[in-house]
């Protein structure tokens, strides 16, 4: 079985296929990192949307990104959380959004290449 992201409908077909033989670490940085000089609470604000950050070399064609943190009351890391999530709007631009609340500085964005 490949490893990597698959994503499944109600009856087990698969829709989304993102295995490791399709993608390549591109870069990985921390989400204080990212948005850096401002903290987390300051980037998202009230509206949980953030302003444009730049990373050179990613393109909404060719690039794919994830936000991974520590699950709570474990040591294992899961990717989204279902607190925030990367949409690469043009190229070396992206823009980092939340739902129910902001995301940890410490937790990690992944981004990836296709091959």
């Amino acid at each position: 079985m490949p490893q990597g992201l698959q994503c499944f409908d109600e009856n087990g077909k698969i829709i989304v296929d993102l295995t490791d033989k399709q993608l390549t670490a591109f870069k990985s940085i921390t989400i204080g990192e990212a948005v850096a000089p401002k903290s987390v609470q300051d980037y998202f604000g009230a509206d949980r949307i953030g302003l444009p950050l730049t990373m050179p070399g990613i393109h909404p064609e060719t690039t794919v990104a994830f936000v991974t943190g520590r699950q709570v009351g474990t040591q294992k890391n899961v990717v989204g959380m279902q607190r925030c999530f990367v949409s690469i709007t043009a190229a070396d631009t992206y823009v980092l959004s939340c739902f129910e609340q902001a995301p940890l500085a410490t937790d990690t964005l992944l981004f990836y290449k296709f091959r």
